[in-house]
């Protein structure tokens, strides 16, 4: 085959996909259709439920890492008026002044085991009852 029969036919083959003879604007409303396409590809990607899934997932870790660094921030603040009132005037460095420092973290500790407890149970769905661990059993009152 020689070069003109080669563009013929690559001609002949635009002319039966688009109805038309390609010129320069045939090659804009190609471009147009493929981006068109893309487009579609693109938007049926993003409604999928795996990636909307994935987004989620996204924005709920993003949205407890703000959380725990408000708490913990939170926590830091109070630590200090809880040992001042703790202390309740010991001098500095004493052993009275240094266990005051001990009992906001001590009870932060709780807390915060409480609310990672809740947060786990809750993403998953676990159901722990009123007490957790109390598993239906006498509590040893009457």
């Amino acid at each position: 085959m020689n070069a003109k029969h080669v563009a013929q036919q690559k001609e002949s083959e635009r002319l039966a996909a688009f109805g038309r003879p390609a010129g320069r604007s045939g090659n804009r409303v190609e471009q147009l259709a493929q981006d068109a396409a893309e487009a579609a590809e693109f938007r049926a990607y993003q409604t999928h439920p795996d990636v909307i899934a994935l987004r989620v997932e996204q924005v709920r870790s993003q949205v407890d890492r703000l959380c725990w660094a408000g708490i913990m921030l939170g926590l830091a603040f109070t630590m200090t008026n809880v040992q001042q009132f703790a202390a309740a005037g010991a001098s500095a460095w004493s052993l009275p002044w240094l266990a005051a420092w001990l009992l906001d973290p001590t009870v932060s500790l709780v807390l915060l085991a409480i609310l990672r407890a809740e947060q786990v149970t809750a993403r998953y769905q676990v159901r722990t009852g009123v007490w957790v661990g109390d598993h239906g059993g006498s509590s040893g009152h009457p």
